[in-house]
């Protein structure tokens, strides 16, 4: 046991001996570039110089493959030069009654990006592009394919004057108009929207201040009976005409 002890401290000795002499000889001298990189850099926040390890850092969707630290020593730098590799999402998710605008690819790269549409007659509920982001995952979230349809609207004295007309899908803009002798109150024009409601509701449509339509149609309503007693008063009053052909005379 008492060998063991002394041959150990014999070795102990020895060794730190060596690394005395051999950081007094090469302290201060360098090793020069640690190596580029690619897709990322070292941390070279101890130098460059004998007994610094410089960390290789990974770009933003990146990597590291192998050791990531390199020790400068007397033969220089210790270990290969970093690689860092891009980061790939697999398989991009599937949407219910939809699709990839284009071909689906095996893999994607970081940053790659992939558009959705929807089968006809339905509308596209969120995002329409997706990228691989740097977790390996897609995001933001995928779409939905919805079926939007908004009620034809029913509006007292007033009628359709512009946009589209049944069905009304997404988008889908209309305008009204109220009838002479009254006067709109909201939004005379509305747009379908996602949740299969309109942008507004309905507008109203009120008699007007300056005009009293039913006084108006009683007016009218009374002209024309004046005018059709009058007619009638005239033909009743014209003597009845014979006709007779030249071969009917006696």
């Amino acid at each position: 046991m008492q060998i063991c002890r002394d041959a150990c401290l014999v070795f102990f000795t020895i060794w730190l001996v060596y690394l005395t002499f051999e950081v007094e000889t090469f302290q201060g001298t360098s090793c020069g570039s640690p190596g580029e990189v690619m897709n990322g850099r070292y941390d070279l926040t101890e130098g460059v110089e004998f007994g610094a390890r410089v960390t290789a850092q990974c770009d933003k969707g990146h990597y590291i493959v192998g050791s990531k630290v390199r020790n400068c020593m007397a033969a220089g730098w210790s270990g290969r030069v970093a690689i860092c590799e891009v980061v790939k999402c697999g398989a991009p998710p599937v949407v219910a009654n939809g699709s990839l605008l284009y071909r689906a690819e095996e893999s994607y790269a970081y940053r790659e990006v992939v558009e959705y549409q929807c089968d006809r007659q339905l509308t596209l509920d969120g995002p329409r592009f997706l990228h691989c982001s740097e977790t390996g995952e897609f995001e933001p979230n995928p779409p939905k394919c919805i079926d939007v349809t908004c009620p034809t609207p029913n509006i007292d004295k007033a009628f359709h004057v512009e946009g589209h007309i049944p069905p009304y899908k997404y988008k889908s803009f209309i305008r009204y108009e109220c009838e002479k002798g009254y006067e709109m109150e909201g939004e005379s024009g509305l747009t379908c929207e996602i949740d299969s409601r309109w942008s507004a509701s309905y507008p109203t449509c009120k008699v007007s201040k300056d005009s009293n339509p039913e006084a108006e149609n009683g007016f009218f309503s009374k002209i024309g009976d004046d005018i059709k007693g009058g007619l009638i008063w005239i033909f009743n009053k014209v003597p009845a005409v014979e006709l007779k052909l030249p071969w009917m005379r006696k």
